[in-house]
């Protein structure tokens, strides 16, 4: 047997309450409770036409990154075989440790240990991976 999802059952005291807080806000602002409830429906439309806005916005921005970092990987050159456009950058952490010197370091064996992020590229046509 499927799984039928019945819609909420809404508390009809919710609902009274709530048109009657309505009401108290239009009575505030010498309006209707029908001019209220439309002005209310108006601003929710120009918020998710604004939301919608900032959306289309954000993905024309990150298209234009990616179009920059496409464009600069097109430039990058490897040292290795000198080709140009072959070589492809992703980011990695690498883990460096430090030991402590001195007489401290030589008895207690002190050692410190860092994660850094990296830039990692790699060149398509020799194969060769390094850091910076």
């Amino acid at each position: 047997m499927k799984d039928v999802k019945t819609p909420p059952i809404k508390n009809p005291l919710l609902i009274i309450k709530k048109e009657k807080r309505e009401k108290e806000e239009a009575r505030k602002l010498g309006l209707s409770h029908a001019e209220y409830k439309s002005r209310i429906k108006r601003l929710a439309k120009e918020k998710e036409e604004e939301i919608k806005k900032e959306e289309e916005e954000k993905k024309k921005r990150k298209k234009e990154i990616q179009d920059e970092n496409i464009a600069a990987k097109a430039r990058i050159i490897c040292p290795h075989c000198h080709t140009k456009g072959q070589v492809r950058q992703q980011s990695a952490t690498e883990e460096r440790e430090t030991r402590q010197k001195g007489f401290i370091g030589a008895i207690f064996g002190q050692r410190t240990i860092e994660n850094l992020n990296v830039r990692e590229l790699h060149c398509s046509a020799c194969q060769t991976t390094w850091s910076i």
